[in-house]
C-alpha cells in the first residue's frame, strides 16, 4: 500500500491502515469538487434549438410526414438547454422558465398555437 496524495492499495488494505491508526476513512478523503458548468454548453444547445425552431416555423409545410420527427427533435434539443440550465444556474425557478420558453417557442414554430391565442390565454390566466 502506498500514502501520499492519493491512497493506493486494494481496498482491504485501506480498511486495515484505518482501523490500525484507529481513524475514520472520512478524514482522509476528500470530496472532488464539481467544476461549474461552462456558458458554452449553454450557448450550443440554446443555437441549435432557435435555429431548429426558425427552420420548422418557415417550412412545416414542407416537411410533411417529417414535420413530426423534426419536432420531437426540436422537443430533445429543448430537453437538453434546460437540463444544462439546469445544472450551470442550479435554481428551479431558471430551469421552470426555460422549459416553458422553450415548449411556448416550440409550439408557436410548429404552429400549433398562434401569438395572438397565447396572449389571450395569458390574459385569462392574469385574470
Amino acid at each position: 500500500m502506498k500514502l501520499g496524495p492519493h491512497l493506493d492499495g486494494t481496498p482491504e488494505e485501506i480498511k486495515d491502515f484505518v482501523k490500525s491508526i484507529d481513524s475514520e476513512i472520512s478524514q482522509y478523503l476528500l470530496p472532488e469538487a464539481i467544476q461549474p458548468t461552462r456558458t458554452i454548453w449553454v450557448i450550443v444547445p440554446a443555437l441549435i434549438f432557435a435555429l431548429i425552431c426558425v427552420s420548422l416555423s418557415i417550412w412545416i409545410e414542407n416537411l410533411k410526414e417529417n414535420a413530426i420527427a423534426v419536432i420531437v427533435t426540436t422537443a430533445v434539443v429543448g430537453v437538453w438547454l434546460v437540463a444544462v440550465v439546469h445544472r450551470k444556474y442550479q435554481s428551479s425557478g431558471v430551469t421552470w422558465i426555460v422549459a416553458i420558453g422553450c415548449l411556448t417557442v416550440l409550439a408557436l414554430a410548429a404552429h400549433a398555437v398562434t401569438l395572438i391565442q397565447l396572449l389571450d390565454r395569458a390574459r385569462e390566466v392574469k385574470k
